[in-house]
């Protein structure tokens, strides 16, 4: 069996992968265990951080594990975007810790892809995230086959 999670830094250890706008008034980062914490510093709406690549013609899954929300919490946590502007379905959320996946997700020709991870609106909204994955519909399949609820090439956590 063999399965690739797309992301560069799925577990992640560094912010460098992830920008925000600066109108986005945030603090991002790095917390013990490969958490990747998300702070809004302002009552900002639609804030969020982002990492972008380019996928080829396929059907995806986009992941991650979260916190509980800190002072409010934008519903839709995970959120993808094709260039230059078509949203594709996100992985909604209530707020709560746990494993989030978007539904399958079809690119049409290949294509600059932004994975957003939003927080709050409010100011002192926080989320944590980690375990990040983006994948093809059919290694989502096969990791839930094999009973996995993450990967990255080197760890893999059991459901």
């Amino acid at each position: 069996m063999s399965m690739r999670n797309l992301l560069h830094d799925p577990r992640p250890v560094s912010t460098s992968q992830w920008r925000w706008y600066a109108a986005k008034n945030l603090t991002v980062q790095m917390m013990g265990d490969d958490r990747l914490i998300v702070t809004n510093n302002e009552d900002i709406p639609d804030s969020y951080i982002y990492t972008q690549m380019t996928l080829p013609v396929g059907t995806y899954r986009f992941g991650a594990e979260a916190s509980y929300a800190q002072n409010g919490y934008d519903p839709n946590l995970l959120r993808v975007v094709v260039a230059p502007r078509d949203e594709l379905a996100p992985a909604t959320w209530t707020g709560n810790n746990g494993h989030y996946v978007t539904p399958a997700n079809t690119i049409d020709t290949e294509s600059t892809v932004e994975f957003r991870v939003m927080v709050g609106p409010r100011k002192n909204s926080a989320v944590w995230v980690r375990h990040l994955f983006v994948m093809t519909e059919a290694d989502y399949q096969l990791m839930d086959i094999a009973n996995f609820r993450w990967f990255d090439g080197s760890l893999i956590e059991a459901k």
